[in-house]
């Protein structure tokens, strides 16, 4: 249930970009360009909790993003 969640949350996510294909979306995010967060749906808390760990990989400073292992932490306690 919970990778079909985040499976839907990237699903949205991506679909707010109205490009042609996945090297406009790459050139978008460099630009510093982000979807609305607005698309994603869900109950709460998952939702914030998603939401906000999205925020954190945006983080301008990568040093201040999660590692990959944090990212897995969070989404296993996201599960529970």
């Amino acid at each position: 249930m919970f990778m079909l969640f985040i499976i839907t949350v990237a699903i949205n996510i991506l679909s707010v970009f109205v490009v042609e294909d996945n090297e406009q979306i790459r050139v978008c995010v460099v630009n510093g360009q982000r979807p609305h967060l607005s698309v994603i749906t869900g109950p709460e808390p998952l939702r914030s909790r998603v939401v906000d760990l999205i925020k954190r990989c945006w983080h301008k400073r990568p040093d201040k993003r999660p590692t990959f292992a944090g990212i897995y932490h969070m989404s296993y306690c996201f599960s529970r």
